[in-house]
């Protein structure tokens, strides 16, 4: 029984097995965000762009803030996940990470 809680809990806190969640909640105009197992890394909130895009090669991807954690899986090269960040003051900023392949030249986009 204890082993198949460790399973679980291991299972829920992977990038394979998550809520589809849609939402980042943060009381600050900066989060971070995290690519892989890499360190984590500061990621501005900015209205201007909309959305803003993160392009990455890894499937795996965090966005922490002081109070929440959002993360995703993207499955296959040219694969997207748009989200919203909302800040404190009920502002939203959109955002969307993008699944690059490691050669494009390899696989090129689909569109």
């Amino acid at each position: 029984m204890k082993k198949s809680i460790a399973i679980l809990i291991t299972a829920l806190l992977s990038c394979n097995a998550f809520a589809q969640k849609t939402t980042l909640q943060t009381n600050k105009t900066i989060v971070s965000y995290k690519i892989g197992n890499g360190s984590s890394q500061s990621w501005s909130l900015n209205a201007e762009l909309n959305p803003d895009v993160l392009e990455t090669t890894a499937s795996c991807v965090s966005f922490m803030s002081d109070i929440d954690t959002i993360k995703v899986n993207i499955d296959k090269p040219w694969g997207s996940f748009d989200f919203n960040i909302v800040a404190a003051d009920g502002k939203s900023y959109p955002t969307h990470i993008l699944r690059k392949p490691t050669n494009a030249f390899d696989n090129p986009n689909p569109q």
